[in-house]
This record gives C-alpha cells, sequence and structure tokens, in this order.
C-alpha cells in the first residue's frame, strides 16, 4: 500500500487525537489521589511511592521513532526538516557510525557521551549553526575518523513542536558504514524503538545491502515505514516507476507486503520551507503526511496506552488503600478481645504466606541455575561455530589470492570478527531474554495468587469486601532505548615468518601460513565467545537478582498492606481508646474521598475508549 494508503494508519486520527486536557486532568486525579494519601499517615507510604513513580511515568512518556537508511539517502536534512531547523550536521562524507537521540527541551542543548570513563562534552545555548558545529566534531568522519574519540552516543535538546508531543526522533548509524558491524548493532537495537522509518531516493531506488539489512530489520520491530526522498529530482512518470520498482523489490525480494506504506517526499524541500515558515512548500514536500499521519498518530497511540496503563494502576492503590482504610475501620469497631483473635489467625496465615515465597524462591535459583548451564553450552557451541566460520572465510580469502599476505588476513580478520560477534551477541541476548520471560512469568503468576491469597485472607478474616488489585509490574518492563558499544578483539598480529619461509615453495609457505592463522584465530574465538558469554550472563543474573527483588518488594507490601493499617488500629484501641470515634470519622471520610477518584479514574478510562471508537 503507497502514500495516499496512510488512511490505513489513520484518516480518523487528527493531531489532537488524546488532547492535552485528557493528560492534564490524570495528572490532576493522580496528583489528587496523593494528596489525599498523604494525609493517611506512615504506613501509606509504599501507596504514595507508586503514585509517584506512576506520576513520573506519565510525565516521562515518549514515543521513540528510529531512522535508517544508507549514506547520502538524506537522514540528517530529513531529520531537520522535521525539527524546523539545520541541527545536524549534513556532509559529503559518510558521517561516523555514532547514534545521536534528539528530544524535546526549553533551549539548545547537546551532550556527547563517551564509552569507558571519559567525561561527557555539553553544549548549551547558542545558534543552531553553532550547534550542527559542536556536532560535526563528534560525529562527522572528516573531524573524527573511525571514531576515534571513541564516541558512544550523542543526546539533543532542542525546542521543536513535533519534539514537545513526546517524540524522540534517532538518528542511527548508516547501513553498510564505515564500521560494518554497526549494521549488527542498530539491528540489535531496534527492538527497543517504538517504530522506524526507512529512507531510501532514486539513486539508486534500494540496494542489495538494503534489501539484506530489511530482511533482518522485519522480526525486530513491529512499525516501518518507507520514504522515497528526493522525490522532486524525477518527472512524474520516473517517480512511478521507481515507486513501482521499489515495491517489488521490498514484497518480492525482502519480503514485506503486509501494511507496506511509502511517503514521497523531498526532505530538502521540507527544510526549506520550514525555514521560510511556508506552509503550502512543507505540504508541497510530502513531509506533512509524515509528522501529521504517522508520528502525531502513533505517538497519541501510546500515549494513550499509557495514559490508559496509568490510570488502571493508579485505581489499583486506590482501591489498596480503599480496603486497608476498611481494615483498619474494622479492627477500631471489633471488641478487643475479638481482634486480637483475627490479628493472630492473620499472623498464622502471613507466616503460611512467607513459607512460600521461601519456596518459590529455591524454585528461582534452581531456574538461574539450568539457564547458566544452557549459557555454557550455547557458548561452547557458539566457539566450535565461530572458529569454523572464521576459519573457512580466512582459508577462502589466502586461496583467492596469487601471493600470501599477512597483512592482508589481519585486515580481514579485523572487518569479519566485530560483524560476526555483534551478530552473535544479539541472538543470544535476544533468544534468553525471550526464555527468562516466558520463564519467570510462571513464577510471577504463583506470586501474584500467593499475594491475592494475602488479601483475601485478610477480607475473610475482617469480614469486609475483597477487591483483587494488579501488583506486580509486567516483566517487559519500558526502557528508554540506549546504545550499546561493544568492544570486539580482532587481531593479535600473526607471528611473524621465519627466514626460511621465503625460501619455501608457495604451497607449503600457504599452508604455514594457514596454520599460524588458525592458532590466531582460536585465540581470539576463545576470546570473543567469552565476551558473548560474560554480557549475556549478566543480563540472565541481573534478570534473576531484579525480579527476586520484586517478589520480595511485593510481597512485602501486601503483608504491609494487611498489617500495617490493623496494628495501628490495635495501638491505638489499646493506648487512646476515647480517640476511635474521631479517627472512624477521619477514615471514612479519606475512604470516600478515595473511592470519588477511583470513580473519575474510570470515567477517564471510559473517555480514552470513546475516543479509540
Amino acid at each position: 500500500m503507497i502514500d495516499n494508503s496512510q488512511k490505513k494508519i489513520s484518516e480518523a486520527a487528527s493531531p489532537g487525537f488524546s488532547d492535552r486536557v485528557a493528560q492534564e486532568s490524570l495528572a490532576r486525579l493522580v496528583y489528587r489521589a496523593h494528596e489525599v494519601l498523604a494525609g493517611c499517615g506512615n504506613e501509606f507510604s509504599q501507596s504514595l511511592a507508586r503514585l509517584d513513580s506512576l506520576s513520573a511515568r506519565l510525565q516521562e512518556g515518549r514515543f521513540h521513532l528510529a531512522v535508517l537508511g544508507q549514506f547520502k539517502r538524506g537522514k540528517s536534512t530529513l531529520l531537520n526538516a522535521l525539527l524546523g531547523g539545520p541541527i545536524l550536521p549534513i556532509s559529503v562524507i559518510p558521517l561516523t557510525a555514532i547514534p545521536t537521540f534528539i528530544k524535546w527541551g526549553p533551549q539548545t542543548a547537546a551532550t556527547v557521551i563517551f564509552n569507558r570513563s571519559k567525561p561527557a562534552e555539553k553544549f548549551h545555548g547558542g545558534e543552531v549553526s553553532a550547534l550542527a558545529d559542536f556536532l560535526a566534531g563528534f560525529v562527522a568522519e572528516e573531524r573524527n575518523p573511525e571514531n576515534k574519540l571513541d564516541v558512544s552516543q550523542v543526546d539533543v535538546e532542542y525546542p521543536s513542536s513535533i519534539l514537545q508531543e513526546g517524540v524522540v526522533l534517532i538518528d542511527t548509524p548508516g547501513i553498510g558504514s564505515t564500521f560494518k558491524h554497526n549494521t549488527e548493532a542498530t539491528l540489535n537495537f531496534l527492538p527497543q524503538c517504538d517504530a522506524a522509518l526507512f529512507i531510501v531516493s532514486p539513486d539508486p531506488p534500494i540496494t542489495e545491502v538494503e534489501v539484506e539489512f530489511l530482511k533482518e530489520v522485519q522480526s525486530k520491530i513491529s512499525c516501518l515505514f518507507f520514504v522515497f526522498n528526493k522525490a522532486d529530482y524525477l518527472t512524474d512518470q520516473e517517480l512511478e516507476q521507481s515507486i513501482s520498482f521499489l515495491q517489488g523489490v521490498l514484497e518480492n525480494k525482502a519480503g514485506i507486503s503486509n501494511g507496506l506504506v511509502i511517503f514521497r517526499v523531498s526532505a530538502l524541500k521540507g527544510l526549506k520551507a520550514k525555514l521560510a515558515g511556508s506552509n503550502a512548500e512543507w505540504e508541497a514536500s510530502g513531509l506533512d503526511r509524515i509528522e501529521k499521519h504517522m508520528i502525531n498518530f502513533l505517538a497519541q497511540n501510546k500515549k494513550r496506552a499509557l495514559e490508559e496503563a496509568i490510570a488502571r494502576k493508579s485505581q489499583a492503590v486506590l482501591q489498596d488503600s480503599v480496603m486497608r482504610l476498611q481494615l483498619e475501620i474494622q479492627s477500631l469497631k471489633m471488641p478487643l478481645e475479638r481482634l486480637e483473635e483475627r490479628m493472630k489467625l492473620l499472623n498464622q496465615r502471613l507466616d503460611a504466606a512467607r513459607y512460600q515465597r521461601v519456596l518459590e524462591g529455591d524454585m528461582l535459583e534452581g531456574d538461574k541455575k539450568r539457564s547458566i548451564e544452557q549459557l555454557e553450552e550455547r557458548a561452547d557451541e557458539l566457539r566450535k561455530k565461530a572458529y569454523s566460520q572464521l576459519s573457512e572465510i580466512i582459508h577462502n580469502f589466502v586461496l583467492l589470492k596469487k601471493q600470501v599476505d599477512e597483512k592482508l588476513i589481519q585486515e580481514k580478520l579485523r572487518k569479519t570478527i566485530p560483524v560476526f560477534f555483534e551478530h552473535a551477541f544479539g541472538e543470544m541476548s535476544r533468544a534468553f531474554e525471550k526464555e527468562m520471560i516466558n520463564l519467570l512469568r510462571g513464577h510471577q503468576e504463583r506470586i501474584e495468587e500467593l499475594v491475592q491469597s494475602i488479601r483475601k485472607d485478610a477480607a475473610e478474616i475482617f469480614e469486609i469486601p475483597y477487591v483483587p488489585v494488579e501488583q506486580l509490574e509486567t516483566l517487559e518492563l519500558e526502557k528508554a532505548p540506549h546504545w550499546v558499544t561493544h568492544y570486539w578483539n580482532d587481531s593479535f598480529g600473526l607471528p611473524s615468518e621465519g627466514f626460511i619461509d621465503g625460501f619455501l615453495p608457495g604451497s607449503i609457505r600457504r599452508r604455514r601460513v594457514l596454520k599460524r592463522a588458525d592458532e590466531i584465530i582460536d585465540s581470539l574465538v576463545v576470546q570473543n565467545v567469552e565476551n558473548v558469554r560474560w554480557s549475556t550472563l549478566q543480563i540472565l543474573n541481573d534478570t534473576f537478582r531484579n525480579f527476586g527483588d520484586l517478589i520480595d518488594k511485593k510481597l512485602a507490601e501486601a503483608v504491609a498492606a494487611t498489617k500495617e493499617a490493623i496494628d495501628a488500629a490495635y495501638l491505638q484501641r489499646r493506648e487512646r481508646s476515647e480517640g476511635v470515634n474521631s479517627e472512624l470519622v477521619r477514615l471514612d471520610t479519606i475512604q470516600k474521598q478515595l473511592i470519588s477518584i477511583s470513580d473519575r479514574l474510570e470515567s477517564f478510562l471510559k473517555s480514552l475508549g470513546r475516543k479509540e471508537n
């Protein structure tokens, strides 16, 4: 589907799809809930912390759009046009393979982040041209050849209207750039993003390198759109032919057909239109369709999904807090002797729940050990595969050469190893991430049941209504996309040839060189596989540790939610019985306020459903 089929993305949705008033009303409701709970006492501190976290997520929710393409396709010009100014440097030679993250800020600013421990360099304020010049010092190949400065990524802030809606634009390293392993790094990065724009242009419409890249991209990101840039270079007939050819290649060679959308644009005209303030020229450039129908619609969809999640989670906090208030109210009303009996019974149930957590912890540790064993097995398989493939590449390379040149062998290894191991790391880490999520989901479900059983027991023992609420965060926790730069050992230098080698027949000399090369390959494989194994092991250990911390925290919260309210009531009954009636009035008032806010959150959720329809 091409160009005018953006209707499929949304013809009904305007840029104001989820209006600012709705977001502000949700923020106000969360703030009001926090305000009411703040007056409830220290036993509600965990509920307050959850509302603080939800409020922060509401404010920080962003839509991350990666821009992909080969050198000279016009990526930087397109981004500058969308931003409304020449923010990013444009070069006649390739830019260094460094990702640039561009988000909204009240003034022009940039932070250059380096690998290792080198402190960041910053740019604040100043003209747009000064920012572009500052960035060129780090991302332009002519001023930072082969990334000698060791830059990891660049963060830019700019007061652009498109960014103010929560969009983060990401300029990724060019496909087939100076460092080919960055193509693999880009593939490893894409699953963290919400969508991607792939830039092509008439000269030629698409290359074999791009097709091979796109075959890999499809499984990494769900929303992929194509931009045919420099459309104004062609006549109408030439443009139709180029688009038809591009569509055929994408469908037949790259395997992309469902939901195929191609935007026809002139990024340069769009940039000039933005600088001149010409709405008519901006529309004529084709970029208004990208801005309105794609970026705004997708960003608003994500915002609406985030708002729905925040509203539901806030509602769960309030329902949990209402139940705690009801426990306290019931405890204040109950005869003291009966209260003590109920507290004893509840403590027995809580002890049983803690024992179940210990058993679950043992099962979790067992699964962790088995996962580590699987990692060791895969690392061993990777060693064999890496040695076999790299040795075959070098042997074939040498056979094609009339004369053996060990420097060329070293250069071949230098180019091949980072690509191979970046790909291997991406495959292994993604496989383990998927397996761990599936594995931990079973543990999560059992802990959910345990947490709910604590609430249910408390409700039953103290004769109050039981309302199940969500307790644990989902395992697929949202994270801001981040770029990871790996260092792969790619050359140790082959041992020097002996004096006698120069006098040996070519075939014998070739065998001796290949034998030495195999020894070096074996050493490099061992070290790089260890890098892959160690990085994956850290991911595995962090995941299990974080999950264990999460379920411990949530179980402790569930125990506190039932016990603290009852203990507070019991203490008051024992020490200040004369103030019980006034305390009951206060708690009942707070309970009604929280129920009112919860009802308003329900109305907010219904309004989101109406907008979706």
